[in-house]
């Protein structure tokens, strides 16, 4: 029997329920690992006596460790497989976020940092392409975005534990990402992507590891294999592919770069638009992370309800007229407004992305799309911060061309972008 019927008709509603949990519990732990920094970094520039710019560079060498972390982990997935570097990648982020928490020397930090972004930014694409690799395709966008819509979830009790326990010691934040070596022992009670396996013919292993989800099948499973290149990375620009890796890989990057240059300086952001102070701000902050949720949802609507092009054209013009609003912004009732929107377009922007990008590769190097599109990504995450604590006193410039670039984003989307809704992925 082909793999996609196979997995259309026998994982169920309640198994893919269980794996869309799991790895959701992994996409917030991320999140949480990443907008930490948005409530905890002018406490920290404050602790170690830092100027902005040079306290922007704590954000900058988390971003670069993403970055590598990405490529990295996208080529290894597709090598050896997704479920055992899930579990190396979970270990990383708990130990080294915990060490954040630690005052030691500055450079120590950075390195620290660097160390925390190579596990935050290799966990997301693995993560993405595992639970690409099980979904039906009638629900595969909804289920992604709801995935990426987990984000909100981890920002939101990063942001009451940075708002209540960690209000007044940074590094009781940081201490509680070592709950997450507890959430090793799911790995327990999945199996690895079954149509990795099959690429690989590993047809034994594959029907061994179909019984962690209560199924016991003796026929034959076929899966069509593409043909591939030696170095992973290269498949992506071969003829076939090569206006839609450059399509995706600039979307991932503006939409990176918007989001960081808005949250990671939030607080002081708000700040110079309102004239109120950072530890009035922070409470605004907290507001529009819980405002990410809705965004999610959006795009969890549309995705499916209109298609991937339509949706992500619409978030990304959303989030472009939102930022040019955002920037007239003069009282608290205005920011909370036009901040919360700005955040529900970006979010459904986030979502989109994040669903459309697995659909559009084949198994043998969906983890290494998603790793290599993910690292622009975190290339846009380390140039962001710097770029906006470089414009604190030209806000509205730099906020507007965020909205430039966001539109132009989408025009490549419906001009290039290939609809996928409904169709099974190789």
């Amino acid at each position: 029997m082909d793999i996609e019927e196979f997995l259309e008709k026998r994982v169920s509603k309640s198994i893919q329920t269980k794996l869309v949990l799991i790895a959701s519990t992994y996409w917030s732990f991320v999140a949480g690992g990443v907008m930490v920094l948005s409530l905890t970094l002018p406490k920290i520039a404050q602790t170690y006596g830092l100027q902005s710019t040079v306290a922007s560079l704590i954000a900058s060498f988390t971003f670069l460790g993403m970055l590598i972390g990405a490529i990295i982990s996208g080529n290894i997935a597709d090598i050896i497989g997704r479920k055992p570097l899930m579990g190396i990648l979970v270990s990383i982020v708990s130990i080294f976020s915990a060490l954040t928490g630690l005052k030691v020397n500055f450079s120590i930090l950075l390195l620290i940092r660097f160390i925390t972004g190579l596990g935050l930014g290799g966990l997301l694409p693995v993560v993405n392409a595992y639970l690409t690799e099980f979904l039906p395709k009638l629900v595969r966008g909804r289920l992604l975005v709801i995935l990426e819509g987990s984000w909100a979830i981890g920002s939101i009790i990063i942001g009451i534990v940075a708002i209540t326990i960690g209000k007044t010691n940074y590094s009781i934040t940081y201490v509680v990402f070592l709950l997450g070596l507890l959430t090793l022992i799911f790995l327990k009670f999945i199996p690895e992507s079954i149509k990795f396996l099959l690429k690989k013919g590993k047809i034994d292993e594959a029907k061994k590891n179909l019984k962690l989800l209560g199924i016991d099948y003796g026929g034959t499973l076929e899966i069509t294999k593409e043909e591939v290149l030696q170095l992973p990375f290269l498949n992506l620009f071969r003829e076939k592919y090569f206006p839609t890796t450059l399509m995706i890989f600039y979307v991932w990057f503006v939409i990176s770069f918007s989001y960081y240059a808005f949250f990671t300086w939030l607080p002081k952001v708000i700040s110079s638009l309102i004239g109120t102070e950072i530890t009035k701000s922070i409470n605004y902050t907290f507001t529009m992370l819980v405002m990410q949720l809705p965004g999610y949802l959006l795009g969890a609507y549309l995705i499916e309800a209109i298609g991937r092009k339509k949706s992500l054209f619409i978030s990304l013009l959303g989030t472009s007229i939102m930022a040019f609003i955002f920037t007239t912004s003069k009282t608290p009732n205005q920011i909370l407004i036009n901040g919360s929107l700005l955040t529900i377009f970006c979010m459904s922007a986030w979502g989109i992305i994040y669903a459309y990008t697995p659909e559009l590769y084949p198994t043998e190097f969906r983890a290494t799309a998603n790793g290599s599109a993910g690292a622009l990504a975190r290339v846009a995450g380390i140039l962001a911060p710097i770029f906006i604590s470089s414009q604190f006193k030209n806000l509205a410039f730099a906020i507007s061309t965020l909205g430039v670039i966001l539109v132009i984003g989408g025009i490549l989307v419906l001009i290039i972008g290939k609809e996928t809704k409904g169709e099974s992925i190789g």
